[in-house]
């Protein structure tokens, strides 16, 4: 996670953690020093309003970019804790 959080270009995490569910954004703020986390929060909230058609191509391009990686074999995406790896 923090590779990828590393390679995703700011502004696009910006728009793509607009609009997401609780458990999305602990994920990202847990994998950021409590600094950064504050700091990306912030630059969340103040933000002007995007367009949700926004927020979703920029959350598909971080999706497009982890597959990418996990084919590079640079991540290791896992689809669920239903699969877990052993």
């Amino acid at each position: 996670m923090q590779t990828l959080i590393r390679d995703v270009d700011r502004k696009l995490l910006i728009r793509a953690l607009k609009k997401t569910t609780n458990e999305v954004n602990e994920k990202v703020f847990n994998n950021l020093s409590r600094r950064a986390s504050e700091r990306l929060r912030e630059e969340i909230n103040l933000g002007s309003p995007i367009r949700l058609s926004e927020v979703k191509e920029a959350q598909r391009s971080i999706a497009n970019l982890a597959r990418s990686m996990e084919e590079a074999e640079i991540v290791m995406v896992r689809p669920n804790d239903d699969d877990p790896l052993v």
